[in-house]
């Protein structure tokens, strides 16, 4: 269209140009003016491209809305359109026209009218819808803009859930494998240590309920009602569980120590003296103080590895929970973010359709309206015309 309207342009002024005399230097102002035509400004003849193309347009819709007419009529409304688009103000075109009615033509004036009255009503239909396509296609560019967005942003926070999640979950599956290993070694461990120990403490235990029958065998053959033979007895029975504490080789050395010092004072026991019994507890009451004092020792670690098996073993089952629990929050986050993604992308192929949809109605679109706006004003002076005609006949 516009290589059109520019060899049209360039048609016109060569025809201005080549209507001038022959004589004198007139070819050559002709030529001067035919140069200056092809070198003007583009801006120049863009301008004169658009004047000749809207009288083109106005020209055709004139034609359409006078398209039917008896040729009477047609030559009558060709008439009216010339005289009011030639009057220079609405008074001065209703005083003009009042001169001009000719009331025999009075059927014709209605007839034109209605043509022109339907051709304005027309044209102000086309531009409404004109305006309110661009409307509703920008609106809903910007909508579909807008959702594309905020799509974006609900994805890009779900995607962050998503790598917080996965991030939680791994370090909840090396807290669970550092308590796993820990509850595997403290039971390695308890096998290697405590077990044993509690074998140690029930043969402690053992020794200990010996001693306390040794002093309790000592203590009848210090009362003064023992018979000689009594004390003969007791001291054979001390003699063999001291025998047999000596022969115990689970009995710790300090302790297998005493026991020989013991086996030594069995022989001064005979005498039954207050010296011997003192030695003899004495001996006796520091054996039981250390396998006391060892049981404890015992106790205290049995106790101290029980704890943290217990602790070890609490830490793995929490954080087994907790790797089943993030695992699934992993999952639905990771899902989350997979629809967002989804959603994300559907939403930025509509706003790429509407955009599309919006560009492609919205080029020349203030163009149009204009071209209607003149249209519209132009057949509504027509109107005005005909319309003064018809009422003052």
């Amino acid at each position: 269209m516009g290589m059109l309207m520019a060899s049209l342009a360039v048609t016109m002024l060569l025809a201005l140009a080549l209507s001038g005399s022959d004589e004198g230097s007139g070819l050559a102002i002709k030529s001067a003016k035919l140069s200056k035509a092809k070198t003007g400004s583009t801006m120049s003849l863009h301008h004169m491209e658009q004047v000749y193309a809207k009288k083109e347009v106005m020209n055709r819709v004139i034609a359409e809305a006078t398209m039917g007419l008896s040729v009477k009529d047609q030559k009558i409304a060709k008439h009216l359109v010339a005289r009011a688009q030639s009057m220079p103000s609405l008074a001065g075109m209703k005083t003009s026209m009042l001169q001009d009615a000719d009331c025999a033509n009075k059927a014709s004036y209605d007839m034109i009218l209605g043509k022109f009255t339907g051709l304005a009503a027309n044209l102000t239909r086309d531009k409404d819808a004109r305006v309110a396509e661009y409307t509703t296609t920008s609106a809903e560019k910007d909508s579909s803009y807008t959702a594309h967005i905020e799509s974006s942003s609900q994805y890009y926070e779900a995607l962050e859930r998503k790598t917080s999640a996965k991030k939680a979950l791994t370090f909840a599956q090396g807290e669970l494998d550092k308590y796993t290993t820990a509850v595997s070694a403290g039971k390695t461990s308890y096998a290697e240590t405590i077990a044993p120990m509690t074998t140690e403490k029930a043969d402690l235990e053992l020794q200990q309920t010996m001693i306390g029958q040794i002093v309790t065998l000592i203590s009848g053959m210090a009362q003064p009602t023992a018979t000689k033979a009594t004390r003969a007895s007791s001291l054979a029975q001390i003699k063999a569980k001291v025998s047999k504490l000596v022969s115990d080789d689970k009995m710790p050395a300090t302790v297998k120590a005493q026991a020989l010092k013991m086996k030594k004072m069995t022989t001064a026991l005979q005498e039954v003296s207050a010296a011997t019994i003192a030695n003899a507890m004495q001996i006796l009451d520091d054996m039981s103080t250390e396998i006391t004092d060892r049981v404890a020792a015992i106790d205290k670690s049995t106790a101290q590895a029980d704890a943290n098996i217990a602790k070890d073993k609490a830490s793995k089952l929490k954080w087994e929970v907790d790797v089943v629990e993030l695992a699934n929050t992993a999952d639905a986050e990771a899902s989350t973010a997979n629809t967002a993604d989804l959603q994300r992308n559907k939403l930025e192929g509509i706003s790429d359709v509407k955009a599309a949809a919006f560009a492609d109605q919205a080029d020349n679109y203030h163009e149009d309206v204009d071209q209607f706006t003149e249209e519209i004003a132009g057949v509504g002076s027509i109107v005005t015309v005909i319309q003064t005609l018809a009422d003052n006949c």
